[in-house]
């Protein structure tokens, strides 16, 4: 089984973090809209970006898998 959050949005810094620990980690959704993307800095002010919460936390990787993405930054990409 893979344990993935939905969405930064729905997640805790602690979920996020632990999440991070685990030895898969496959974040499935990012940037599907410019109000998701603003909620977003909104609850995670200490992040550089969408992308950088599950990079800060250590969820991006080889195996990572990220929907959508249809408004990332050119530093996010």
């Amino acid at each position: 089984p893979i344990l993935t959050p939905r969405f930064a949005l729905s997640c805790t810094d602690d979920l996020l973090s632990g999440l991070g620990k685990l030895p898969q980690r496959h974040p499935t959704h990012i940037s599907e809209n410019t109000a998701e993307i603003l909620l977003t800095a909104s609850l995670f002010p200490a992040h550089a970006s969408y992308a950088a919460v599950y990079d800060d936390f250590g969820l991006l990787g080889p195996t990572t898998i990220l929907a959508h993405g249809c408004h990332l930054s050119d530093t996010e990409l």
